[in-house]
């Protein structure tokens, strides 16, 4: 069924149709993973690597990704009706949205899988 504001675009194998991937991915205003339970949630990399902005739940790894800016952080305990008011906050806030937006595209490259095989190949390089 349609809803208002959101487009079904189907299934996209992003290994077959990265093109499809990607150009989907950035047709979005937020990229928003609500887990409970995450190590560091590849979809929010995959987000802000295309410079779309991120709002996560603050669990595993999330707070490390979104120090350095682009996303914004939720309680995982987050309510329904809070979680709404935080979002009708941003959308409401077109200067803070705009912020966010802006330093995600700041951090397009810092969420590259290849900066981040450098670094793990850099820090297993230093261990004896």
């Amino acid at each position: 069924s349609a809803m208002d504001g959101v487009e079904y675009l189907g299934t996209i194998d992003k290994a077959k149709d990265t093109a499809a991937f990607v150009k989907a991915i950035q047709s979005v205003d937020l990229g928003c993973q609500l887990s409970r339970a995450e190590l560091t949630g590849i979809a929010m990399m995959e987000f802000m690597r295309v410079g779309v902005p991120i709002l996560a739940t603050s669990i595993g790894g999330m707070p490390d990704v979104i120090e350095g800016g682009g996303g914004m952080l939720v309680p995982a305990d987050i309510s329904v009706e809070q979680l709404a008011e935080e979002l009708h906050a941003l959308i409401s806030d077109t200067a803070r949205y705009d912020e966010l937006r802006q330093s995600a595209v700041r951090r397009a490259e810092w969420a590259s899988w290849r900066r981040a095989a450098h670094e793990v190949d850099a820090a297993l390089a230093g261990i004896d």
